[in-house]
C-alpha cells in the first residue's frame, strides 16, 4: 500500500551489519516508486493522468509549460523527491496545476 515500501524494505534486504547504521532509501525513480506503492493500477492511473495533461495542452516543444513538465518528469527518473518530500510534492502539484490552468 501507499507509504509501505520503505517500511517493509528491511524485510527483503540482507544486512550483515547492524541495521541501526544503515539508512534505507526509496527507489530513486518516481514511476517505479508509484508502481511499488500502488501497483499496476496506480501506475496506470498516474500515466493516464500525465497523458491527459499532455493531450489537454497540445504542447509544442517550445512551450514553457511543456518544458517545465518535461523537466520534472525527467528529473523524476533519477530522484524520488517529487513524491517523498513536502517541497517536491508542492512543486509537482504547482507544475501540474500550471499545466491545467
Amino acid at each position: 500500500g501507499i507509504n509501505n515500501f520503505l517500511v517493509n524494505l528491511p524485510a527483503y534486504e540482507k544486512i550483515k551489519e547492524n541495521a541501526f547504521f544503515v539508512s534505507f532509501q526509496p527507489v530513486h525513480n518516481i514511476f517505479l516508486l508509484i508502481a511499488a506503492e500502488t501497483g499496476i493500477v496506480g501506475l496506470t492511473f498516474f500515466l493516464w493522468f500525465l497523458l491527459k495533461t499532455f493531450k489537454k495542452n497540445q504542447f509544442q516543444t517550445s512551450d514553457f509549460k511543456f518544458q517545465i513538465l518535461a523537466m520534472v518528469l525527467i528529473l523524476g527518473l533519477f530522484d524520488h523527491y517529487f513524491l517523498t518530500l513536502q517541497q517536491g510534492q508542492l512543486l509537482f502539484a504547482f507544475v501540474l496545476g500550471f499545466c491545467w490552468s
